[in-house]
This record gives structure tokens, C-alpha cells and sequence, in this order.
């Protein structure tokens, strides 16, 4: 296993991408395929697999959403730039519901919207994510929206996503 300091500089957290280059063929480290395979159904390995992981964050973001109005009764609007991140939309039109002058937290939580979400915010959370453990990221991605799916009657053979 690599240490941090094997792809950064330690004291700039800088990456040193040169090292990569000797088995990869990118021109950035946001641009390395680790497979021949496409985990995002688009069938693309043209692309890095950052590409792959942020589709699959995308997708499962929108199936969150898609499932807190169809499943749990209680849209919701996800702002990354205002803690907590989820508000409500209880009448669904597309603004974030206020009381008294300030946003109305999501709480119409269910065990599996927030199982899911938990693993979208963990994943989505580190821009590194395709060097640091892409593996590990397109599972819980995977793992997520196999998760909503049932509950939303999506066929997760016609997403054509991978483990």
C-alpha cells in the first residue's frame, strides 16, 4: 500500500504525477482508466474513472431525491453550498421551504434515504476519490443505488452499471 506522501509532496500536498505515468497513459491523474471496463453503463473507457464515479454520484444524488418525493412523500432540494446540504420542498416546487426567514431542513429522513445519502456525501466529499479508492467508491455507489432501486421499480440490468 502507498503512503499519502508517495503521490504528494509532503509539504505541498502537490501531486507528483510523473511517477504515473510509467503505467498509465493520461495526461492527468484525473484522466487514469483503472479498468477496461465501464462501471457507469456509458460503456466509455475512453474517459478516467473519475468520469464513472462522479456519473454514478450524479445518478444516485437524482435517485435520492427522486425517492425522498416518491417514497418518503416529502421532496427535497440539495444546496452543496448551505449546511445541512438538504432542505425541504414539501409543496415540490423547486424552492427551498422557509420558516420564519430561514431554509427547513430535510427531515423526512428514512433509514435507507439515509443510508444512501450517507454514502453519496462520503464518496462526493473526496476530490480524490478516483486515486485515493475508486474501487471502494463505485461499490457504495453501486451498493446505493441498488439500494433505491427496488423501492423506485428501476431494473438494475437496464442501468448496465458494474460493480
Amino acid at each position: 500500500m502507498a503512503s499519502c506522501n508517495s503521490c504528494h509532496e509532503p509539504h505541498t500536498l502537490e501531486v507528483a504525477f510523473e511517477p504515473c505515468q510509467t503505467c498509465h497513459l493520461a495526461d492527468s491523474a484525473q484522466n487514469v482508466r483503472i479498468a477496461r471496463q465501464s462501471y457507469d453503463g456509458s460503456g466509455d473507457v475512453s474517459v478516467g474513472i473519475r468520469s464513472d464515479i462522479q456519473n454514478n454520484a450524479a445518478l444516485l444524488l437524482s435517485m435520492v431525491k427522486d425517492y425522498s418525493a416518491q417514497v418518503a412523500g416529502v421532496p427535497m432540494i440539495h444546496d452543496a453550498s448551505r449546511f445541512p446540504y438538504f432542505f425541504a420542498d414539501a409543496n415540490g416546487d423547486g424552492a427551498i421551504d422557509t420558516e420564519d426567514g430561514s431554509p427547513v431542513a430535510y427531515a423526512a429522513w428514512t433509514p435507507r434515504s439515509l443510508r444512501t445519502t450517507f454514502s453519496w456525501k462520503l464518496v462526493t466529499a473526496d476530490p480524490g476519490n478516483y486515486a485515493h479508492n475508486p474501487e471502494y467508491s463505485l461499490q457504495l455507489l453501486y451498493d446505493s443505488i441498488e439500494d433505491l432501486s427496488g423501492p423506485l421499480g428501476i431494473d438494475m440490468r437496464e442501468l448496465g452499471l458494474l460493480r
